[in-house]
């Protein structure tokens, strides 16, 4: 096992006891507090808060707050995706142009 994988699992062992003791130390729901996902820790649906406008602000905050959370590829990775793609786009065009001139010789 690497030193990598090691923190990683030491990682996800921290967080699954943080977890666990969160979930230990939260008032448990009342029986006749509504849906069932909320008393088995998931989440609720309420109907919408807000105007639309305030609406339509929140929405686009949290998808710039998104976007800066996404790990993007560096300049190498996005050359070496590019070119991949590119050049099996033109294997199966290749493919597909020469299987459309053998159909059409034979049906035509």
């Amino acid at each position: 096992m690497t030193a990598q994988n090691t923190m990683s699992k030491d990682k996800s062992e921290k967080n699954a006891k943080a977890r666990r003791a969160k979930k230990k130390d939260s008032p448990s729901e009342s029986k006749g507090s509504g849906s069932v996902r909320a008393e088995r820790g998931g989440a609720t649906v309420s109907g919408p808060k807000g105007s639309i406008p305030e609406r339509i602000v929140k929405f686009w905050k949290g998808v710039v707050a998104e976007t800066k959370r996404v790990s993007w590829p560096s300049k190498p990775e996005l050359v070496a995706g590019t070119i991949t793609t590119v050049f099996i786009l033109m294997i199966f065009a290749g493919w597909l142009g020469g299987l459309d001139l053998l159909l059409r010789r034979l049906l035509g």
